[in-house]
């Protein structure tokens, strides 16, 4: 075997590898949430994302009890910022989020079925008005469904030809709070792809609120080295054995 051919099935491996280790990267996607009067708000409940799947985000809206002094759930009416950020995702997916047109160019990842409920409740979404992409340019991939002061709104308020969801017409119990589910493809990876085909499909990933603050998500990257120098390793084994002979 020459050389070459040696270094080119030693390429092609480190690049399965590099994409493998992109899909099973682990995300976490944090719900932004403020009512119409900021009273109700939730910024930290949250669900790791793996790769392709359905992902649920349970709100959990509280506020200090006067009387008690411990937090409670309270209710919440209508919308001031309603998105959900999958930290670190734009900047692996390489979106520009300093273009005004390629921060939304998320290239093969596709959000979709998009749904807000609570209480037995489904909320009316536009699916085809929702935004997505680096929208901050903060190498973070957003899925905004309504935003004051974003794109799905006009002048800071709701406008049909630009909103998804329409803030008068949600609202939620303190003992229901809501729950937004959105589906990811394109990425790989997933509970899905790595289910064995006799066992059952799992549920949508739910998570319980969170207020801690979390590192970056690892990528993998010291992974890929590992096997990038057992690749090398290997190809210098075969070129001393031609030698040899």
């Amino acid at each position: 075997m020459k050389i070459t051919k040696i270094l080119a099935s030693a390429a092609a491996s480190l690049f399965a590898v590099g994409a493998l280790a992109m899909s099973a990267s682990a995300y976490t996607a944090t719900l932004g949430y403020a009512d119409s009067s900021w009273t109700a708000q939730d910024w930290a409940s949250s669900v790791e994302v793996n790769g392709d799947g359905t992902y649920s985000i349970t709100a959990c809206c509280q506020l200090e009890s006067e009387e008690t002094g411990e937090m409670e759930n309270v209710a919440g009416t209508g919308a001031t910022v309603f998105v959900v950020d999958i930290a670190g995702l734009g900047a692996d997916l390489g979106i520009d989020g300093t273009d005004e047109v390629a921060k939304y160019d998320t290239g093969d990842l596709v959000v979709s079925d998009v749904t807000v409920t609570s209480g037995g409740t489904t909320f009316d979404i536009d699916q085809s008005k929702i935004m997505v992409g680096d929208i901050e340019g903060k190498g973070n991939v957003r899925i905004e469904i309504y935003n004051a002061y974003g794109p799905t709104t006009v002048e800071q308020s709701y406008d049909a030809s630009v909103s998804p969801l329409d803030p008068s017409a949600f609202a939620f119990a303190a003992e229901d709070q809501f729950t937004v589910t959105f589906t990811l493809s394109g990425l790989g990876g997933g509970a899905a792809a790595e289910t064995p085909a006799e066992t059952p499909a799992e549920t949508p990933a739910e998570t319980t609120p969170s207020t801690d603050t979390k590192d970056s998500p690892d990528t993998g990257v010291e992974g890929i080295a590992a096997v990038a120098g057992v690749a090398v390793l290997a190809a210098g084994a075969v070129l001393v054995s031609k030698k040899r002979k």
